[in-house]
């Protein structure tokens, strides 16, 4: 059978030409094949989690710990994952009862995790559940992703770019919730389509 390979499909190394084999990529991202090529790839995300912090997260289940204790704990778990792998990411956090409150926005999550962590520590169970605040800040996040590419301790840059390239961020919404709104869904798709 005929094999026909499409462009799109084709990866080369993005090394210099006749290079030494490299042990670690010298950006954000790709990787490094058995052999020591570069291999780049341009699929940054825009991470943002929305948790719940409403006052049924505070409901204590059979592993003694709270719904708010156990989203910490996997929010962490996560990004220290994410870190390890790849930190070419963008990372937004966003903790929401009955109001929105952004603690994290659009910053590259290596420098961000360690803080990201420290306010996921600080939240605590308050407050009934509407789900309108935080889809609209979400929203803006996104948007704000859009126009600006990185803000790495507390600066923002235009962009992030290697000799090749410049990378756009596909958003990657989490959205963290015990349950239901107490807001009626004709009112959630009235306020966020606004």
């Amino acid at each position: 059978p005929e094999v026909t390979l499409q462009k799109d499909s084709i990866s080369f190394c993005s090394g210099q030409l006749w290079h030494s084999p490299m042990k670690e990529t010298p950006y954000q991202t790709g990787h490094i094949s058995t052999g020591g090529h570069l291999f780049g790839c341009s699929h940054r995300k825009h991470i943002i989690l929305v948790i719940d912090r409403s006052s049924s997260m505070s409901i204590v289940d059979s592993s003694g710990s709270s719904r708010l204790q156990l989203v910490q704990k996997a929010c962490n778990e996560f990004l220290s994952h994410v870190c390890r792998t790849d930190q070419g990411h963008l990372v937004s956090l966003i903790a929401f009862n009955h109001t929105a409150i952004i603690g994290v926005q659009n910053t590259a999550i290596a420098p961000a995790a360690s803080y990201v962590s420290t306010y996921l520590s600080e939240l605590s169970p308050d407050g009934y559940t509407s789900f309108c605040p935080p889809l609209i800040s979400a929203e803006q996040a996104i948007q704000m992703s859009r126009h600006q590419s990185l803000r790495d301790e507390g600066r923002w840059a235009l962009s992030i770019k290697t000799d090749e390239a410049d990378y756009n961020f596909e958003p990657a919404l989490f959205f963290l919730s015990d349950g239901e709104a107490d807001d009626d869904e004709n009112r959630i798709l009235a306020e966020y389509s606004s």
